[in-house]
């Protein structure tokens, strides 16, 4: 019975080494770890033999053969954390030990210093301490400690995954150090000796965090292994104190007696294994997260991926990773930088530095840009992932300014369109097993979406440039009656019976009257126009604007300066945006009120300036509409192409007119408008 948990062992470990090997093929790593778990398998299976011979001389040749593998196994374990932390400068010091070993074992079969005899246990034989064992238990001690400080060391600069599996390593070693309660039996203290325990659950966290690389998570491996294994432990410790306390204090138990022992014992592990098995689930995720926010990788994949199928702007898709990563995953700040070309929509997205996309104001900040040559970027070409220990010292101040922990590339390998900078998850200081995962998904599905966006950047790019197109037909929508009279008359006049010279007279001032309405509109489609500046009265062009605009649901006022000077520049363009300005100013009537629009110019006293005013008392805009009004394509009204405030900016800006916009939802918009009035001298 004593034998049969070191038998059990031997078997598992040699299972252990051989599926690493299996699974990784030969490399240092593999190999170092096939020779810690053959040492085990040879030191427990002899173990397994000792405790069941009777014979002294037996028994204390397998003490030797078993000890010759004690020996060994710190300095295996030892030789197993230097290559997985790729120590190489430590190399020197396990062949050291390994020569300090071999030394030992010479003593060990030459002589009984090591070794001296056996002690007869109650579990079976077990080798006695020689005069030098206190030698090997030192040097036990040094390596152990030894590989637990490279192994610290190389964890803290290490990248989050691999430094998951370090600490995986810490804590193997923690438990393997606690084995070493098993010497004090070769000091005469009777009791059997659980190392054997202890090191297979410290050598079988190894094997997981070795083969299972991506299930670095302690959570997750003991979850789904040793929480099982762990449980079916206790049990079996329960069974087997029983019947030795049994068999101590009551020698003559009959069948009976150790048969109802096994009814409970057996009705015992019905009823509480699985409670005890969730218990030692769910302990890992106490222990060591604390209140961490825990979520399912499913469920977050599954909001992201609806998240980001739907944005076509920039705005909204940084609002959309946001909102996933802030809410799902409680992974913040966000902070995403894309390139100048994809803002402009440029045929070639991939052009420019990049700037800083600011949610609140929903465009780009130009006081936070990055050069395209910066070492972030430099550091993302060959990943799209960078951790803040994986990155360059600029990298890393830059996500300490940010408060971030992570960067994202997002784009083709050759031509990054955006970095995408991500905090730590509810401000602790690592990411779990979970959040790398998610973070290695992030830049795949963000590139699709960003194709999306470049996609629309371009078109919007391409309505931009075409705005003074949309603007004239929008324009046209209210010239109708204009355009169709000078047809109509023509019409009338062709079916008529006048005389040829009369009716040739009319077309040919009906002709002159249409090509001055057109060419009044189609001179918006050019920017390189030549432009006719000469004195304009502006409470001329407001009155012209009121009679080509019918007021509809609103009530229009008049307030004109009689004294306001005239103004140089282009009749026709301030008309268009006397019409837009009043266009506007209609569509934003509010149907359970009464709108009313007052047009108002005014003359700046010693100034030199002449101001047109609109205001209304329509719905009115707040502060993120009118911040948004500068986007393409972007309108506060429904169906809306947002080209009539860009249209109006221009001509103002070509007058040399400084715009101001003022507006309170549900009290409405007041634009002004001031330009340079026209010097006296020069009428």
């Amino acid at each position: 019975m004593y034998s049969f948990f070191p038998a059990v062992i031997a078997i598992l470990f040699l299972g252990y080494g051989l599926y690493v090997l299996q699974q990784r093929g030969r490399t240092r790593v593999t190999l170092s770890f096939f020779l810690l778990c053959l040492t085990t398998f040879f030191w427990q299976a002899t173990w397994a033999v000792l405790f069941r011979v009777e014979d002294p001389g037996t028994a204390l040749t397998l003490a030797h053969v078993g000890y010759l593998m004690i020996l060994f196994l710190p300095t295996t374990l030892y030789h197993f954390l230097v290559e997985i932390t790729g120590t190489e400068k430590e190399r020197r010091l396990v062949m050291a030990s390994y020569a300090l070993c071999g030394v030992l074992a010479v003593l060990l079969l030459t002589t009984p210093w090591i070794v001296a005899g056996t002690y007869d246990y109650f579990f079976g034989p077990y080798p006695e301490a020689g005069v030098l064992h206190p030698l090997h238990v030192l040097q036990t001690c040094v390596v152990v400690l030894r590989g637990l400080h490279i192994t610290w060391v190389a964890q803290r600069d290490a990248a989050p995954r691999q430094r998951i599996r370090l600490r995986y390593c810490i804590a193997s070693l923690l438990i393997y150090l606690f084995a070493a309660v098993d010497y004090l039996c070769n000091y005469g203290l009777e009791f059997y000796p659980p190392g054997v325990f202890l090191i297979s659950v410290s050598l079988g966290l190894l094997t997981l965090a070795t083969v299972r690389y991506q299930l670095m998570d302690v959570s997750v491996v003991i979850s789904q292994g040793l929480a099982r294994l762990m449980t079916l432990g206790i049990f079996a410790s329960l069974y087997v104190g029983t019947l030795l306390t049994l068999q101590r204090y009551w020698p003559d138990a009959g069948l009976p007696v150790y048969a109802g022992i096994g009814i409970v014992w057996l009705v015992l592990v019905c009823e509480s294994y699985e409670p005890l098995r969730r218990y030692l689930q769910g302990l890992p995720d106490r222990l060591m997260h604390g209140d961490r926010h825990l979520y399912r990788f499913a469920d977050v994949v599954q909001s992201l991926g609806h998240a980001l199928h739907q944005p076509i702007t920039l705005d909204a898709l940084a609002r959309a990773l946001e909102d996933v990563l802030g809410t799902h995953a409680r992974m913040t700040p966000i902070h995403l930088y894309v390139r100048a070309g994809l803002v402009r929509g440029d045929m070639d997205p991939a052009t420019g530095d990049f700037l800083r996309w600011d949610t609140r104001k929903g465009d780009v900040s130009h006081a936070e840009s990055l050069p395209a040559d910066h070492p972030l970027v430099t550091d993302l070409a060959e990943q799209p992932v960078g951790y803040f220990r994986a990155l360059s010292g600029t990298s890393r101040r830059l996500l300490e300014t940010h408060e971030a922990r992570s960067a994202l590339r997002i784009g083709t390998d050759t031509a990054p369109l955006a970095l995408v900078l991500i905090g730590r998850q509810d401000g602790f200081p690592h990411y779990t097993h979970t959040d790398l995962d998610l973070l290695e998904l992030l830049p795949a599905q963000l590139t699709l979406a960003f194709d999306k966006v470049q996609a629309y950047a371009r078109v919007s790019a391409g309505l931009a440039r075409a705005g003074k197109t949309a603007s004239l037909m929008a324009l046209m929508n209210e010239y109708q009656h204009e355009l169709k009279a000078p047809l109509s008359i023509m019409q009338m006049y062709a079916q008529s019976d006048m005389d040829a010279e009369a009716l040739r007279s009319e077309v040919l001032t009906q002709c002159r009257r249409l090509f001055s309405l057109l060419e009044r509109m189609l001179r918006v489609l050019h920017d390189d126009r030549q432009r006719h500046e000469r004195p304009v009265s502006l409470n001329g062009v407001v009155q012209a604007a009121v009679k080509l605009f019918p007021q509809r649901k609103a009530q229009l006022v008049l307030d004109l300066d009689s004294r306001a000077p005239m103004l140089s520049g282009d009749a026709d363009d301030l008309l268009i945006l006397c019409v837009n300005l009043l266009k506007n100013a209609v569509e934003a009537t509010d149907p359970a009120r009464l709108n009313t629009i007052t047009l108002q110019t005014r003359t700046l006293e010693d100034s030199g300036t002449v101001s047109l005013t609109v205001t209304d008392t329509g719905v009115g805009m707040s502060v993120a509409q009118q911040q948004r009004l500068t986007l393409p394509l972007e309108s506060t009204k429904t169906g809306g192409s947002g080209l009539g405030l860009k249209v109006m900016r221009r001509i103002a800006a070509e007058h040399r007119g400084q715009v101001r916009l003022d507006s309170t939802p549900g009290s409405g918009t007041r634009v002004e408008i001031r330009f340079s009035a026209l010097n006296k001298e020069a009428r």
